[in-house]
């Protein structure tokens, strides 16, 4: 018999809720997991600034971890990347299981194997208790769902029309892969994000609250500070020695936290290296004062279980985010047209305004490889009247290391009205070593905005010059943005300032 409902009511109980269900499922886990690293987090940089240490966040920002907006805009990076993958492909397992396989038991089994592999993948070196909660949770509820509402048994002619939109897809993905390359991400913020009010919100939304799942999946060594208890060394000879190597890499020496990322004990001239209760790595006391960054890079590799669900979420914002912005356009789309149109058409003319939508996107980063930059017209590039000539100038001279003082144009740039130009000047402007220039390298850690303020720190801190140690110090204490805190940090370290010594 069949179903009384419309093509479009089908569609949504089909494709949608299922989808829909597995985002909110992710989004609910990932918003404890990042609640969680931002009470660890919080206690963790409240030890270190009552300590005296500078801390980053600073004071100003640190009540934001336990914020509503921190918790749950920082929980949607995940819901998007990992959330949107682990959808994806349980709904089209799921569809194929119900239309391909016929629901057999078998491929199920097959199915239930490939979810422990993944499981076991996860954990391999050490049970992690929500990445595994994700995979655990959202492809049986997102599975379930598919198979309950998808309830042909069989191919029939109709069904294979149901697949017209992923031609679209396919030939979107095929396009897109001519642009694969490190420059990627760069290409799609600066000419699609940043070229316009809408893309800005979203880029600046972006910066606003991606540390915080970001400090979710870090290894030691890409945190930027790390708590040390040395307590149990404190009465050794080496102590005061160990403290400063530690320091210089960013490890300080706290007390009162439960679960300090290192604890190190001493037994004879041995020093042992501890992370949550467990014994990591032992090393001599001279060794480790001789070369202190291996044995520490070794200590964080040991020590860093998310390996694979970071790669996950990688590729789960490669791929699958993309593929979930074309489904969620195309189902709007669908249901818009649905209204005049029959099924079949209104779905060929959703995918079709997809398939153009995505091409229109694609364009203005395909231009950008076309602009071609050498010696020859590098002044001409730099002071043409379109934006985007005037970026890949700059990309040129920052690329090969010219010094933009050479140019004679950086002066009008630094003032520019289009953020792209004015974030890639600060990116030259830390490659010359013309004093000319550092005023309005200087200068741009007052920009509005926290694109360009990153990299005019990045800029100071590569320029080498210490004068600008106050300034930075001062920025980092008052500035509301953490990612303006985190570049500012780093710049001092460039600068080779470091944390103070404590009595």
């Amino acid at each position: 018999m069949r179903s009384s409902q419309t093509p479009v009511r089908q569609f949504v109980n089909a494709a949608l809720i299922p989808n829909i269900a597995g985002l909110i499922t992710a989004q609910c886990l990932a918003s404890l997991h990042v609640l969680l690293s931002n009470l660890r987090l919080f206690e963790k940089i409240s030890a270190i600034s009552a300590a005296g240490y500078l801390g980053v966040p600073n004071l100003l920002t640190m009540p934001l971890l336990k914020s509503f907006d921190a918790v749950f805009n920082g929980g949607i990076f995940f819901t998007l990347s990992l959330g949107a993958g682990l959808s994806l492909l349980s709904f089209a397992a799921a569809w194929f299981w119900v239309y391909g396989f016929n629901r057999r038991k078998s491929a199920l089994l097959f199915y239930c194997l490939l979810l422990l592999a993944l499981l076991f993948m996860i954990n391999h070196r050490g049970f992690v208790l929500f990445p595994s909660l994700y995979f655990i949770i959202v492809p049986p509820i997102v599975f379930s769902m598919t198979a309950k509402r998808n309830r042909q048994k069989t191919f029939t002619h109709r069904l294979w029309m149901r697949l017209f939109p992923v031609y679209p897809l396919i030939l979107l993905t095929l396009l897109w892969s001519t642009q694969m390359d490190s420059r990627l991400f760069i290409n799609i913020r600066d000419y699609i994000l940043m070229s316009n009010p809408v893309g800005i919100k979203i880029n600046d939304f972006y910066y606003r609250y991606t540390l915080y799942p970001a400090e979710v999946f870090k290894s030691l060594s890409q945190k930027l500070l790390r708590s040390c208890d040395l307590s149990e060394i404190a009465n050794t000879p080496v102590h005061r020695r160990v403290a400063r190597q530690l320091r210089n890499h960013d490890y300080l020496a706290v007390s009162g936290l439960d679960a300090p990322d290192l604890m190190l004990r001493a037994e004879n001239d041995r020093l042992i290296f501890m992370h949550a209760g467990r014994k990591v790595l032992e090393t001599d006391g001279p060794i480790f004062l001789s070369k202190p960054k291996p044995l520490l890079d070794q200590f964080s590799a040991e020590t860093d279980r998310l390996t694979f669900f970071r790669s996950a979420t990688f590729y789960g914002i490669l791929v699958a985010f993309p593929v979930l912005l074309y489904f969620i356009f195309y189902s709007l789309l669908r249901l818009i047209f649905s209204t005049v149109l029959q099924s079949p058409a209104a779905s060929v003319l959703a995918a079709g305004l997809c398939f153009m939508l995505g091409i229109g996107l694609l364009i203005p980063v395909y231009l950008t490889g076309i602009i071609r930059v050498d010696s020859g017209n590098l002044h001409q590039t730099i002071t043409s009247e379109r934006w985007q000539d005037q970026v890949a100038g700059l990309q040129y001279i920052e690329k090969n290391r010219i010094d933009i003082a050479d140019a004679h144009a950086y002066a009008t740039m630094v003032s520019s009205p289009h953020l792209p130009v004015r974030y890639w000047a600060a990116r030259a402007m830390a490659e010359s070593r013309q004093p000319e220039t550092y005023p309005y390298l200087f200068a741009l850690i007052r920009d509005p905005h926290v694109n360009v303020v990153c990299q005019a720190l990045y800029g100071l801190g590569k320029r080498g010059r210490r004068h600008a140690v106050p300034e930075i110090i001062s920025l980092i204490k008052t500035s509301h943005s953490w990612y303006i805190q985190r570049y500012g940090y780093n710049a001092l370290r460039m600068l080779g300032w470091r944390q103070p010594e404590l009595k």
